[in-house]
């Protein structure tokens, strides 16, 4: 059964705590980091604001790291999606996939990233310079 770890918060994620557990069986580790635009549309982000049903967020995202390590075969998925006021050049959400490959190890970081954007009660508010905010 692979490890799943999945936490939404505040707090910044620690790439390397997390590189501290591979499991024995991987040879490879796929790392995603989303990091807040300093620019939308030509105009300077101030900062993004993000929101999230938690509880919703984190079964979620459990149920789709279960599914995607199954299907690829890698060891383990960790993921964390920041949420609060964050602003450019800060990270935003961390995955982490180790497979015994690379392949399957980025195919399945491509595809729980895709996955995070379509299904997960997450939600973000721009504010850029000369505007309130607008959601997104």
């Amino acid at each position: 059964m692979p490890a799943v770890r999945v936490s939404i918060g505040r707090r910044r994620f620690s790439l390397e705590k997390l590189l501290s557990d591979v499991p024995e069986t991987s040879g490879a580790c796929v790392v995603f980091v989303g990091i807040v635009r300093g620019r939308e549309e030509k105009k300077r982000v101030e900062k993004l604001e993000y929101t999230a049903y938690t509880e919703m967020a984190r079964t979620e995202l459990r149920r789709i790291c279960v599914a995607i390590a199954e299907k690829f075969g890698v060891d383990a998925i960790y993921v964390h999606h920041r949420i609060g006021t964050l602003r450019p050049k800060e990270p935003t959400v961390y995955i982490a996939v180790f497979g015994p490959h690379r392949n399957e190890s980025f195919m399945a970081c491509r595809e729980v990233l895709e996955l995070i954007k379509q299904r997960i009660p997450v939600w973000k508010k721009e504010f850029v310079e000369g505007e309130n905010g607008r959601w997104k």
